[in-house]
């Protein structure tokens, strides 16, 4: 190697090769979505009742969790109508029921009102 070889090509990039932005911003979902975690045992318990009112009427419970951030719903049919293709209130009854029944919820009852509905912890 002589007096004038090139020595630029040796030097070491001073910036990184691999850039990532200094802060990541979530993006931003549209439309409604169901927002978990929804526990699989719960889910799994509710699907294995076999009763189409029943999974309706959990995937509104859990919507509507999500959205409140309690595990404490106020169940209205307003709600399950997006769940629903009717607003009949003996569908409703029957998949509270059988939630009720399988041990995923409890349900306070007042006349004339809609139903207070609390998610249970299950275990796996």
């Amino acid at each position: 190697m002589g007096k004038d070889a090139d020595m630029t090509s040796w030097e070491i990039p001073t910036t990184p090769a691999i850039t990532t932005p200094a802060s990541r911003r979530a993006t931003r979902i549209e439309g409604e979505f169901l927002r978990g975690p929804i526990p699989l045992p719960w889910l799994t318990k509710a699907c294995l009742i076999g009763d189409l009112a029943a999974l309706q009427v959990a995937m509104a419970i859990w919507w509507a969790r999500g959205r409140t951030k309690s595990t404490t719903i106020n169940l209205t049919t307003a709600l399950l109508v997006r769940f629903m293709d009717t607003q009949d209130r003996r569908k409703k009854t029957r998949g509270i029921k059988a939630l009720e029944g399988a041990g995923l919820i409890t349900v306070d009852r007042q006349p004339r009102k809609n139903p207070i509905i609390t998610i249970l912890e299950i275990s796996k």
